[in-house]
């Protein structure tokens, strides 16, 4: 059962700038906080006994800020707190899309709480350009009827 935006605003999602402007019909609008460009490669294995985060700096948003095209990591606004029944799923708004931008994010599992980080993929060769706190994705959350197994990776409580 997809949980109504109008249930989820302050009980799963917090920190967010505008309730006015982020509920949406079936879920709820996040919103830029930082860009991050990678100047560094990661690393994944079996066990996670050799993960390494890629490195990367921020980019500077001062009011707006012209992206070239790229793959750029980004930090939300809105601070996520899911309980043992609910997942969230992100997806992109249709602007980036209309614009050549995609979004991918991961599956938010039951028990995640932190501020989520999603890859970003300018393929528009002109580049977009990104005003602060643009409004960038969606998040629908699905609530289970029993408990799940609950987030236990190091994104819990992310800052």
């Amino acid at each position: 059962m997809i949980i109504p935006p109008e249930q989820a605003i302050d009980r799963i999602v917090s920190e967010y700038l505008s309730k006015d402007l982020q509920i949406q019909q079936a879920g709820i609008d996040v919103t830029l906080k930082e860009i991050h460009y990678f100047v560094g490669y990661g690393s994944l294995d079996l066990d996670n006994k050799n993960r390494k985060l890629a490195k990367t700096i921020p980019i500077e948003i001062e009011g707006k800020e012209h992206i070239a095209p790229g793959v750029y990591k980004i930090k939300l606004n809105e601070y996520f707190k899911l309980d043992r029944k609910t997942i969230g799923i992100l997806f992109p708004r249709t602007t980036l899309l209309r614009n050549g931008v995609a979004i991918y994010a991961g599956l938010f599992d039951p028990g995640f709480e932190g501020y989520a980080e999603v890859l970003m993929h300018v393929i528009n060769p002109n580049g977009v350009e990104i005003y602060e706190n643009a409004r960038i994705g969606q998040v629908v959350f699905i609530k289970n009827t029993k408990l799940l197994g609950e987030y236990r990776g190091i994104y819990k409580k992310s800052k």
